[in-house]
């Protein structure tokens, strides 16, 4: 749990920081086919014309294990992942790189990935992949702690510097942006929108510590709190 709030502190800022430009890849504004599926294996599915900035919304949807339906779908302003009780599901977005249909997007200007997470009710991770220069250089973020709990919109901003080979990418030739999510555990419900590239403001140092100290501070008072349940029912037993 520690380990989930460090890391969120220090790339993902939760509605703060005010973008000042952004290129947009995706806002799921078109209402497309539901993709369905109950047995394990995958199911791909490309979609024309589903980016903002060209190229082609390539979807896979895989079903780990269950024995219910694991669902994705686009509604016209958002996607959804819907995986229902027992059932472990996951689904991959890729734009562009593919079948000649690279984005060939300038992005100059942008320091950060950004998506809006309107709601997760469980634990995930989430990996982002962007291409450059015609396949030149690819910069990964690999395996980002996204923390469950569902709420209110958030904003999660992942900087090209956090990337891996992030400071070669191109920035005024993207080919093609993966979006992977890995689902924690069973049952994990997920809403996505607005995938883009912003010029996003970079927390100072104290207020990332700030950040730090607060998740710190929930997770104590947590703690606390179930400490307290627990000896209100024993004393009830007796």
């Amino acid at each position: 749990m520690f380990y989930r709030l460090a890391v969120a502190s220090l790339i993902s800022v939760v509605c703060a920081g005010a973008s000042f430009a952004q290129v947009f890849v995706d806002t799921f504004s078109n209402a497309q086919t539901t993709i369905s599926r109950n047995t394990v294996g995958f199911t791909i599915l490309p979609q024309a014309d589903a980016s903002a900035i060209g190229g082609t919304r390539t979807v896979t949807n895989s079903y780990v294990s269950g024995t219910n339906n694991f669902d994705l779908l686009f509604n016209g302003t958002t996607m959804q992942s819907s995986a229902n009780s027992g059932v472990v599901g996951n689904f991959l977005l890729n734009y562009g790189g593919t079948g000649g249909n690279q984005l060939n997007a300038n992005i100059t200007g942008n320091n950060a990935f950004v998506f809006d997470r309107v709601f997760l009710d469980l634990s995930a991770t989430v990996t982002v992949t962007v291409v450059s220069g015609n396949g030149g250089v690819t910069a990964t973020l690999s395996g980002f702690a996204l923390a469950g709990g569902g709420g209110p919109n958030t904003t999660v901003n992942l900087f090209l510097s956090s990337f891996t080979n992030g400071g070669s990418l191109n920035l005024a030739d993207i080919d093609a942006v993966t979006f992977q999510f890995t689902a924690a555990q069973q049952s994990t419900q997920f809403t996505l929108d607005n995938l883009r590239f912003a010029n996003v403001a970079v927390p100072e140092p104290a207020t990332i510590a700030l950040i730090g100290l607060t998740g710190v501070g929930l997770a104590g008072g947590t703690w606390f709190r179930r400490r307290k349940l627990a000896r209100q029912l024993q004393s009830s037993v007796r």
